[in-house]
């Protein structure tokens, strides 16, 4: 335990980098901080029974130091004794850190150490839930980042990168407003009928170039037929200046949904090209955790603004409480929502979320309830707006479809 502890140390020496920082390796190869997902290098090394040189870490997954160019006699660690030569090299690389040398240690705690770390690691380069996902959405964060001049003259005039964010991180307050432009940049309007005619009847969001989240009920409609476009880019339904409007390609409901049952209401737009992605259209991220622990969520669309009247022509976001399903199926009317949800609300697949006069109303099936990612910027989703009980009245909750529940799902038609 005591030389797990010191290595740990050695490693830490370096954990202040950051992903596309530059680092040093003992044998001088040319190498950047990057997430152990996307290192070959470091992979083969811990399938090799080595420990790769760490730079950090972005949430739990490892950032390391990784070969930019392979070099084929770069690997001249002999078999016998690998991890003792490794964490050797790890010591010599930090600065005037010995104790890991000096040492002694018996074989089997060397064993111990060397199964526990690379156990560790090893757990991020197999295949699990939620790796592509996370992925993508790190390679979606680095989007707000632009090149800028700076307001100060320099003997060389150099471009500095900076965040070009849509919005700010503001505690979530219960009530409806208008959203901002480029604060949603994820946000889809899914039409029916031909383009002189198209109605906007659900929302959706933005996971991907091509593919658009929705609920699998808003993959066709009863009097208008099948999905047929989707506008990304607007916050006003109508704004010409942004919009970038794509034919959808396919449609694909997720294989457990069966009309009228509510459940397994989840389904993915195929567009027919790639989305470009610009200040105003950007994914957004997948929210990885099953237990989700934050209390509040924001819905958005361009739902009804009450009961009885019309569609908003401004995207609004509305911030809601999020509910424990036992306490919800007591709110619902079992009668009216039994044809929906024979079972009532289930919570591993299933949210409910509302307060008090608020929550989505129709026209905002399929659009997103979101929380705030830890990445700059970025929004994770949730859930999928399934229905609700009638547009804010009384205490009654609308019900998300759990978006983490479906992820191997979604990963394997969106990202495979």
């Amino acid at each position: 335990m005591f030389y797990l502890v010191i290595v740990l140390l050695n490693i830490a020496t370096i954990l202040c980098m950051q992903e596309g920082d530059p680092c040093t390796l003992p044998n001088s190869q040319q190498s950047e901080c990057r997430s152990l997902l996307k290192c070959p290098s470091a992979i083969q090394l811990i399938q090799n029974q080595k420990i790769p040189q760490t730079c950090g870490f972005v949430g739990t997954v490892p950032i390391v130091c990784c070969i930019l160019k392979e070099n084929s006699a770069s690997d001249t660690t002999p078999t016998s004794n690998k991890f003792v030569s490794y964490t050797e090299t790890i010591a010599e690389s930090t600065t005037h850190n010995t104790a890991l040398r000096n040492i002694p240690e018996s074989e089997s705690e060397r064993s111990d150490s060397k199964n526990s770390i690379v156990s560790n690691l090893n757990s991020y380069t197999e295949k699990t839930t939620g790796n592509k996902s996370y992925e993508k959405c790190l390679e979606y964060s680095n989007l707000v980042k632009v090149s800028q001049q700076p307001p100060i003259l320099f003997i060389e005039k150099e471009e500095v990168e900076v965040i070009s964010c849509g919005f700010k991180i503001m505690p979530l307050i219960v009530g409806g407003v208008q959203a901002t432009r480029k604060e949603f940049p994820h946000m889809a309007l899914v039409g029916y009928g031909s383009s002189d005619d198209i109605q906007w009847t659900c929302g959706g969001s933005l996971i991907s170039e091509l593919y658009v989240l929705t609920a699998a009920h808003c993959l066709d409609h009863r009097q208008l037929g099948n999905a047929t476009l989707v506008r990304l880019g607007v916050t006003a339904i109508n704004d010409l200046y942004h919009r970038q409007d794509i034919s959808i390609l396919d449609r694909l409901s997720h294989p457990k949904f069966e009309y009228p049952s509510f459940y397994n209401d989840i389904g993915l737009i195929k567009l027919a090209k790639a989305a470009v992605f610009n200040e105003y259209v950007r994914p957004a991220c997948l929210n990885l955790q099953q237990n989700i622990t934050d209390t509040r969520a924001l819905a958005t669309g361009w739902g009804r603004m009450d009961f009885e009247g019309d569609s908003s022509e401004n995207l609004l976001k509305v911030t809601l409480e999020l509910g424990d399903a036992v306490i919800c199926n007591k709110s619902l009317n079992r009668e009216a929502f039994r044809r929906k949800l024979k079972e009532g609300i289930v919570g591993d697949t299933q949210i409910c979320a509302g307060s008090q006069g608020k929550d989505t109303c129709q026209g905002d099936s399929g659009g997103p309830l979101q929380i705030y990612s830890k990445l700059d910027c970025m929004y994770e989703v949730i859930g999928v707006t399934s229905f609700g009980k009638a547009c804010g009245i009384g205490r009654s909750p609308g019900v998300y479809t759990k978006v983490s529940y479906y992820l191997d799902w979604i990963e394997e038609n969106v990202w495979e």
